[in-house]
C-alpha cells in the first residue's frame, strides 16, 4: 500500500481496500481573522472519529497517538503537532505561512510495538501478522487539507483578484485579444489602440456592462475550460476557493464542461441580465435627449 509515496507492508486504516469496517472521519472548524489583524494568528480545529478498535487501544494505552503534519512550501515551515485525543489544534503566525498551507492528519506510533496485529485487516495482512512497527510509523491515514494563505474570501469576489487587462507589448502586430494564462492572473492581453479605448471606456458604468458581457466573459470562460485540478496558478486557487465556499454554485462543477458558462456567468453577478438593464436606461436617456434636442430646435425657430 502507498501513502505519501511511502510503501507499507502492514495494514494501514483509511487505505482503500485495507480494513473492514467504518472508515475514519474528520471534520474541522478554521478560525481565519480578517487580513489587517496581522497580530492575529490563524487557528484550526481537527475533530477525529475513528471505530477501528485496536487503534483505539493503542491510543488509550500511549502505545500511539494523534498528528497533524503542517507544511508550506513557500516559507519551508514544516511542523507536526500531536494529541492524545481525537482532537487537535493548529495554531500559525500570519509570517509563518504564505500561498499554499497543507494539513495531514495520521495515527502514529508512540513506541516501538513489536507484535502489531489489527482483526479489522483484510486476510491478506492477517495471514502475515503480526507486524513490527518502528515509532512514528503511521498506523491510519486519516485526511489532508488544503489552504490558501494568500487567498482572502472577501477579495474573491472581485475581478481584480484573479484578472488583469494589459496592453500587448510582446506582439504589437498582434490585432487580436489573446489570453495568458500561465501567471497568478487571468491576463488579457489587448492590442495597443484596443488597450486605450478600454481605459478610457471601462470607467463608465455603461460601457463596464458592455466589457463584462463581451470581453471579460470571453476571457473568464476560456480560462475556465483550461482550468487544471493541479491548481497550478493562483488565478485556480482562488477559482476553486470561491466555487468551493459560496452557496450560488451549489450543483456546478467546473469538472462538468457544460456548467462551465452558468459557472461564468454566475461570478460576473449576471452580465446579460445587467447588460440588458443598462441598454435599456441608454434608450430611455438616448429618447429623452432627442426630446430636449427637438423642443430646443422648435424654440430657436
Amino acid at each position: 500500500m502507498r501513502a505519501n509515496d511511502l510503501n507499507f507492508p502492514f495494514p494501514v486504516l483509511g487505505m482503500p481496500g485495507v480494513m473492514q469496517g467504518e472508515p475514519p472521519k474528520v471534520s474541522y472548524t478554521s478560525y481565519i481573522p480578517d487580513k489587517n489583524l496581522i497580530q492575529v494568528p490563524y487557528r484550526w480545529v481537527f475533530d477525529i472519529d475513528i471505530k477501528n478498535q485496536c487503534i483505539l487501544d493503542l491510543i488509550q494505552s500511549g502505545k500511539a497517538q494523534y498528528m497533524c503534519e503542517v507544511t508550506c512550501s513557500a516559507t519551508l515551515m514544516r511542523k507536526c503537532i500531536f494529541s492524545s485525543i481525537p482532537k487537535i489544534e493548529v495554531v500559525l503566525g500570519r509570517r509563518e505561512v504564505n500561498k499554499r498551507v497543507e494539513f495531514s492528519l495520521y495515527v502514529v506510533a508512540k513506541e516501538h510495538i513489536a507484535d502489531y496485529d489489527n482483526d479489522a485487516a483484510n486476510e491478506d495482512y492477517r495471514e502475515l501478522a503480526p507486524f513490527d512497527i518502528d515509532v512514528g510509523t503511521p498506523l491510519a491515514v486519516l485526511s489532508s487539507y488544503r489552504w490558501d494563505a494568500d487567498l482572502c474570501y472577501e477579495d474573491l469576489t472581485s475581478l481584480r483578484s484573479i484578472l488583469q487587462v494589459l496592453k500587448n507589448t510582446s506582439d504589437p502586430a498582434q490585432e487580436y485579444v489573446t489570453l495568458n494564462l500561465e501567471h497568478d492572473y487571468i491576463q488579457i492581453l489587448l492590442p495597443a489602440q484596443q488597450y486605450d479605448a478600454f481605459m478610457e471606456k471601462s470607467q463608465t458604468d455603461a460601457f463596464g456592462e458592455v466589457i463584462k458581457s463581451s470581453l471579460i466573459l470571453y476571457a473568464l470562460q476560456a480560462a475556465l475550460y483550461q482550468f487544471s485540478p493541479e491548481l497550478t496558478h493562483r488565478w485556480e486557487r482562488a477559482v476553486d476557493t470561491y466555487i468551493k465556499q459560496d452557496s450560488k454554485f451549489e450543483g456546478l462543477s467546473l469538472e462538468n464542461k457544460g456548467d462551465i458558462p452558468l459557472i461564468a456567468a454566475k461570478m460576473l453577478g449576471n452580465p446579460f441580465k445587467r447588460l440588458g438593464a443598462t441598454l435599456s436606461k441608454l434608450t430611455v436617456l438616448s429618447l429623452e435627449s432627442a426630446e430636449a434636442q427637438g423642443s430646443e430646435d422648435e424654440e430657436n425657430e
